[in-house]
């Protein structure tokens, strides 16, 4: 399994449409659903910073995530240049590899 970590700061008044994009049933997870080695996204929110999020998504693989990046390049600009409007900055905190069990 591969994680993606972001942490978002998101535009007072735009909560709610963040949720519906950044969400475990949202824009996003929709698209990464049209990979089959996509397997979720959670969205969380900082109990201290209500306006901080942060998503976790969830792959099969490292290499599965990277080549859906590479053939979805395109769709995934354009989301994010939509979505930008809603947070005043966003980061990659970290990729993770995790050993099966």
């Amino acid at each position: 399994m591969f994680v993606v970590l972001w942490e978002f700061d998101v535009k007072r008044d735009s909560e709610v449409r963040f949720t519906f994009a950044y969400g475990g049933s949202g824009e996003w997870a929709r698209l990464f659903r049209t990979a089959a080695s996509f397997r979720e996204t959670r969205l969380l929110r900082s109990i201290s910073e209500p306006l901080r999020y942060m998503t976790m998504d969830v792959w099969e693989s490292r290499e599965a995530c990277e080549e859906f990046m590479k053939t979805h390049a395109e769709a995934y600009r354009e989301l994010d240049a939509v979505c930008e409007e809603l947070t005043v900055s966003e980061r990659h905190l970290s990729s993770f590899d995790i050993d099966a069990i």
